[in-house]
């Protein structure tokens, strides 16, 4: 199957940023992630980002987020090991 990279950005949670990773740990549709900015967690996945906000959405719902495609265009100031995380699109066990 194809594998996407997204982010997934978060505002206004209720929920601590281990606790969301905690969670995105349990989710078999999270291949990876990869968290370097406060509001911001980087996703693989084989799932659409329809599919990803309908399995976050319990754990989030009283929250403000958005998942958003970088597969598409993307460019920006980061770490070598973002740029890396985002093309590779490995799970843990890959890398």
């Amino acid at each position: 199957m194809t594998r996407y990279a997204y982010v997934l950005i978060i505002s206004g949670t209720t929920k601590s940023r281990s606790d969301v990773q905690k969670f995105l740990d349990t989710r078999p549709e999270i291949i990876n992630w990869y968290a370097n900015l406060p509001n911001a967690i980087f996703l693989i996945s084989e799932k659409t980002a329809t599919e990803l906000h309908e399995s976050l959405k319990p754990f989030l719902i009283n929250d403000n987020y958005i998942i958003l495609d970088v597969d598409t265009d993307r460019n920006g100031w980061m770490p070598k090991k973002t740029w890396d995380f985002l093309k590779g699109k490995k799970a843990p066990w890959e890398v």
